[in-house]
């Protein structure tokens, strides 16, 4: 009788409380520097320490090409350069199936630098992702401390509640925000439970980007092979070019490839003919064509549908891209969903409108982080945060 007395207070006050997990309390993006602040040494660098040891270890990270071959070399990058920009906790990465489950928290860097001539800090267009391997009982431990300090923020005015994923908003409003964030990462994550490092390499800039990675198998680090390809990296090409564009020009001309893919690549999930202007009719003949891999995009922004594990890098990337490019092209798109498209599970509680630039260019291929100084995330990262906080829903109230 006094558990079910404690059960119903427990779910009462839930209730009263208003306080359930949202897509900005299992992701988290963090602020640029101000620009009249001289060095980015306040942000979390790969070199930090924790309990677990450092985020990143330079041999490791040096197995990795250069994130980007117009900036600085290796050392430098590491030093001065690469910095955290955001924060991903997954309770059940790649599966629906708790048995299953591996949590995770991933941790988003890019390369932040000062442009002396717009004088303002901005990040290249290039990306580290680490992640790091937590039980089921640490990731409780976590999830506690990240409820917690759920509940210190509503005490400030920041709701999460129905809040699309953007800025964390308590950024603005408390200096006490991001220390905390920092002690919890440092808590959680270091050189001792690293399992995977994941890259996008910009090897030409707005044209030729590179996807590949690093993970632990069996205590020995090996290449990670690309799903469907078959590879150990896969590049994304855009060789279209508008009249002088600026050099942050997020692109509306397409004429997009992947590196060509096996005989035995899912031809449904072939976007070529839609971004591709070599296997496009480019009339009014690619309507019906466009409408059809629109479907196979709406699979990519699926988490239920594809995942890491059998979804290519770049199609996941790109997925944002095409469909901007589609919709350019004939507005009646515009709204199009296919069976395959990512189903609200919440509209009371979350919000998956994308209010960033990343799903309004042709060359934003940031999935979580920034494109310059502009905030710029994937309509996928949206998707896969709603499906963490679902899950933190029934399974982590505190």
């Amino acid at each position: 009788m006094k558990s079910f007395i404690l059960a119903v207070f427990f779910i009462i006050g839930t209730n009263v409380n208003g306080a359930e997990w949202n897509i900005l309390d299992v992701s988290y993006l963090l602020t640029l520097p101000k620009n009249n602040e001289v060095t980015n040494d306040e942000m979390v660098s790969p070199k930090t320490k924790g309990k677990l040891g450092t985020l990143v270890n330079f041999d490791l990270y040096n197995r990795l090409p250069p994130l980007d071959n117009a900036g600085n070399g290796q050392q430098t990058m590491y030093d001065k350069d690469l910095k955290l920009v955001g924060v991903r906790v997954d309770p059940c990465p790649n599966t629906q199936e708790e048995k299953k489950c591996s949590p995770e928290v991933r941790l988003v860097w890019q390369p932040i630098v000062y442009d002396i001539d717009d004088k303002k800090w901005t990040a290249s267009d290039a990306s580290l992702h680490t992640f790091y391997s937590l039980s089921k009982n640490e990731f409780s431990l976590l999830a506690k401390d990240l409820w917690n300090l759920k509940l210190e923020n509503q005490k400030m005015g920041v709701d999460t509640s129905k809040s699309p994923l953007n800025i964390h908003p308590a950024l603005f409003k408390s200096s006490k925000f991001f220390p905390s964030l920092k002690n919890i990462i440092l808590s959680y994550c270091g050189e001792k439970n690293l399992k995977k490092l994941t890259f996008m390499s910009l090897l030409t800039r707005n044209v030729w980007w590179r996807f590949g990675g690093i993970e632990l198998k069996k205590g020995k680090w090996e290449v990670v092979i690309v799903p469907r390809v078959n590879l150990a990296f896969i590049d994304i090409f855009n060789s279209a070019f508008e009249e002088n564009p600026p050099k942050n020009n997020p692109g509306k001309a397409m004429d997009g490839i992947f590196n060509i893919f096996p005989d035995d690549y899912p031809s449904e999930d072939n976007i070529f003919s839609l971004i591709n202007n070599y296997e496009r009719f480019n009339d009014e003949r690619d309507l019906p064509v466009f409408k059809t891999k629109l479907s196979a995009v709406d699979r990519f922004m699926n988490p239920l549908k594809t995942n890491p594990t059998n979804l290519d890098c770049a199609s996941c990337h790109f997925a944002d891209n095409a469909k901007f490019y589609a919709e350019s092209r004939f507005p009646e798109l515009k709204g199009f969903q296919s069976k395959d498209a990512f189903k609200n599970p919440n509209t009371a509680i979350y919000n998956v409108s994308n209010q960033t630039i990343g799903n309004k260019g042709t060359r934003l291929v940031r999935a979580f982080g920034y494109f310059y100084e502009l905030p710029s995330i994937n309509q996928r990262v949206i998707h896969d945060s709603v499906d963490s906080a679902e899950w933190m829903n029934k399974r982590y109230k505190f």
